[in-house]
């Protein structure tokens, strides 16, 4: 883990037990998770560094542009009426 400081949680599931080291700043530092039951008992393994928590994303970043050729299709879920007017009436 390095030079920075960590608390180690563990905990149980009932198909999965994991580890997390958590550093002073409460932002994960790694995770480990453990398939119990699966055969062998495979882990999944994450290291994680260099967070940003202020990354500068345009809008652009999130822009959808259907590919040519594509099709809207209706929605098959049901719209709540307060919503549906919210967003006619300009409201987010």
């Amino acid at each position: 883990m390095g030079a920075t400081p960590t608390d180690h949680i563990v905990g149980e599931l009932e198909d999965v037990d994991y580890q997390v080291w958590i550093a002073e700043d409460l932002l994960p530092r790694r995770i480990v998770m453990t398939y119990k039951y699966a055969p062998g008992e495979p882990q999944f393994w994450a290291e994680f560094s260099d967070w940003n928590l202020k990354p500068k994303i345009s809008a652009k970043t999130f822009a959808f542009k259907p590919p040519k050729g594509a099709e809207k299709i209706q929605s098959m879920l049901p719209v709540i009426e307060s919503e549906a007017k919210s967003k006619t009436q300009g409201g987010s």
